[in-house]
C-alpha cells in the first residue's frame, strides 16, 4: 500500500505545491521533467535489481526498495520549509520514488508469484486492489487533511486552502516501515511452511521406498519358494 500512498503524496503535494514554491514555477512547467526522471530511474534500477536478485535473492531488494519510500516523505518532515528545496534535492526525492516503483513493479510481483504459486491470479488481484485502494485514499486525504493555522506543516495550496501535510507524510513513512516488517514476517512463514512441506515429502518418499523394497523382497522370496 505504500506505493499508492507515496504516489498520491508525490503527485498532489510535491508536484503540485513544493515545485511551485521551491523553484518559483507557478505554471508547473518543470513537473513533467521530474515525473519523467522517476520513470527513468525506475527503468534503470529495474535492470540492476534483476541482476542482483538473480545472484543474491529478492529479500534485500524488497527491504531496500520499500525503505526508499521513506525518502519520499521523511525529508519533508525533517525540512518542512518548502523554499529551502532545490533542483538536486527534489531530484533525489523523485529518484527514491523511482527506486520504490522499480521494487513494486518487478521484484514484489516476483515475490508474490513465488509465495503463491497455486494462487497467482488471486495474489496479483490483491496487489491491484491494495494499490488502487491506497492511491484512492491518498488522493482523498489530499483534500480532507485541512488545518487552520499557517505553519511549517500547515501549507497553503495555490487555491488558498490550508492543508495538513504532516499527517500525510507520517502515513507514508509508517506504511513504508510496515511494508518491510510485513515482508520479513511473510518470508518467515513462507520458508517455515516450505521447509515443513519438503520435510514431509522427503519422509513420504523414504517410507514409500522402504515399503517398495520390502514388497519386492517378499515377492522374490515367494517366487523362490
Amino acid at each position: 500500500m505504500v506505493f499508492g500512498f507515496s504516489g498520491a503524496f508525490l503527485n498532489s503535494f510535491v508536484s503540485g505545491e513544493v515545485i511551485r514554491v521551491a523553484l518559483n514555477d507557478e505554471s508547473s512547467k518543470t513537473v513533467g521533467l521530474f515525473v519523467s526522471w522517476t520513470a527513468f530511474v525506475a527503468a534503470i534500477v529495474s535492470l540492476i535489481f534483476g541482476k542482483y536478485t538473480h545472484d543474491y535473492g529478492k529479500g534485500p531488494v524488497m527491504i531496500f526498495g520499500n525503505f526508499m519510500f521513506l525518502g519520499v516523505a521523511l525529508p519533508f518532515i525533517l525540512f518542512p520549509d518548502l523554499k529551502s528545496w532545490t533542483w538536486y534535492s527534489l531530484l533525489l526525492v523523485y529518484a527514491c520514488q523511482g527506486i520504490g516503483r522499480a521494487t513494486f513493479e518487478s521484484t514484489m510481483k516476483a515475490v508474490f508469484a513465488d509465495m503463491f504459486p497455486y494462487e497467482k491470479e488471486g495474489a496479483f488481484a490483491n496487489i491491484i486492489l491494495q494499490d488502487g485502494l491506497s492511491g484512492s485514499i491518498g488522493y482523498l486525504l489530499t483534500f480532507q487533511l485541512v488545518c487552520s493555522d499557517l505553519g511549517p506543516y500547515c501549507v497553503e495550496y495555490r487555491n488558498g486552502t490550508l492543508h495538513d501535510v504532516l499527517s500525510f507524510e507520517i502515513l507514508v513513512c509508517v506504511t513504508a516501515v510496515a511494508a518491510v516488517v510485513g515482508y520479513i514476517r511473510a518470508s518467515q512463514l513462507y520458508w517455515k511452511e516450505r521447509t515443513g512441506t519438503e520435510a514431509n515429502a522427503l519422509k513420504d518418499y523414504r517410507v514409500g521406498s522402504i515399503r517398495a523394497y520390502r514388497q519386492s523382497r517378499s515377492s522374490i522370496v515367494n517366487n523362490s519358494s
